[in-house]
């Protein structure tokens, strides 16, 4: 690991959107992953260690559960690096190496590409003990903000 990603106080902690109850990041979500955000000129990174609660078989970190940390740090990369909201089209994820819990993990994610006004590839990655366990990437919609009943997509 690097020095800067190494040291969250070298980075732009991100604050919390209050009065969300997302999965993701929702901090009064009771079953959520309460995931706390960090930025700097490229990444948004996350540190999380996941509950036995989110395996699938015996310590085995459930793949739904890595695809939502990957989906999450994307948006909030496109959050932070293009300044909307976002909601996703779709995803492509490669499961590289298992991930377990009770074992802390990294989580980066970047814009890759913004395809037009209205949509972005980005690229999340999940690390544990620095190695590459589950890359994917995504398109996303760019929105302005949400509002109920009505789909962009």
């Amino acid at each position: 690991m690097d020095g800067l990603i190494s040291k969250k106080e070298n980075l732009i902690k991100l604050p919390h959107i209050e009065g969300i109850n997302c999965f993701g990041c929702g901090h009064s979500n009771p079953v959520g992953l309460k995931m706390d955000f960090f930025a700097d000129e490229t990444f948004v990174y996350s540190w999380l260690t996941l509950a036995d609660h989110f395996c699938s078989y015996d310590k085995y970190v459930h793949g739904g559960i890595v695809a939502t940390v990957l989906d999450e740090i994307m948006t909030w990369a496109a959050l932070y690096f293009m300044k909307k909201f976002v909601l996703t089209k779709s995803i492509n994820i490669n499961y590289l190496k298992t991930v377990y819990t009770d074992i802390e993990i990294r989580v980066e994610g970047k814009v890759c590409e913004r395809l037009s006004e209205k949509k972005v590839i980005m690229e999340g990655f999940v690390y544990s003990n620095d190695e590459l366990c589950a890359k994917s990437t995504g398109e996303y919609v760019l929105i302005d903000s949400f509002a109920k009943n009505t789909s962009p997509l």
